[in-house]
């Protein structure tokens, strides 16, 4: 945990989701899955890039949103005006890729202790054991993190991460007044620390645009199919030609 790999495979005839896993069960079991999205750069913009693997720039009021907490206490998104925060959506304890790019955040955050940020975390499944949840997740009694329980997954819905069984994941940073300044919406966790606090300085004004777009960060790509990995860090895609994926 906490490492990442580039993975190039050939692909030919295919496009759309699919998934990178392992067959051992226990493996299967402790998340050791990851979508993937094979895309043709043809039909989805002048770089290659697929848009939704970006933090796109937003400025939208954040919809409502009071959830328990794992101690059944509620909270309110609107308790913490006047700060900004850190709101994201994701699939539960048990899903490493989500407890990754949550380890990377409150890390960051730590790191960054002159940026004062509150972190919201909102499970779509219920925490047993709070202290172990914690634990996993690097989280200690000084971080400002907040982890809230959506079973219904009425928030995600309501902040477009879809419903039921089709909830993605979600990132979105939200200013002091309450407004959507910058969101992602995937398959899997957005995975990338830096951009996130990078992106919060800018909102508070600490630095000029540096905000990944397709036109100023990607590499200029080739016209040929690509394969892009839905996992963190959002990646450029990459040529391909025919093959599969498998333990």
């Amino acid at each position: 945990m906490g490492a990442s790999y580039t993975i190039r495979s050939r692909f030919q005839d295919l496009t759309g989701l699919s998934v990178l896993h392992c067959h051992i069960l226990d493996h299967e079991d402790q998340g050791m899955m990851v979508p993937i999205k094979l895309v043709n750069p043809n039909t989805i913009g002048s770089k290659g890039m697929d848009p939704a693997s970006l933090l796109v720039k937003a400025d939208q009021p954040a919809p409502a949103l009071m959830l328990p907490d794992a101690h059944g206490s509620m909270v309110d998104l609107r308790q913490f005006k006047g700060r900004n925060v850190i709101l994201v959506f994701f699939k539960g304890i048990r899903c490493g890729y989500c407890v990754q790019d949550l380890r990377a955040i409150v890390r960051e955050s730590r790191a960054r202790s002159s940026d004062k940020v509150e972190i919201v975390a909102v499970s779509d499944r219920k925490v047993d054991d709070l202290p172990k949840a914690l634990k996993l997740l690097g989280v200690t009694e000084a971080d400002k993190f907040h982890l809230l329980i959506d079973e219904a997954r009425k928030s995600f819905k309501d902040f477009g991460c879809g419903s039921g069984v089709d909830a993605r994941h979600g990132l979105f940073l939200v200013d002091g007044k309450g407004t959507v300044r910058s969101r992602y919406i995937g398959e899997t966790p957005f995975g990338d620390s830096d951009e996130v606090f990078d992106r919060l300085r800018l909102i508070a004004g600490l630095a000029r645009d540096r905000a990944r777009t397709v036109d100023n960060v990607l590499p200029k790509l080739s016209t040929a199919p690509k394969v892009i990995v839905e996992s963190a860090p959002a990646a450029p895609a990459i040529p391909i030609g025919g093959g599969s994926f498998d333990d």
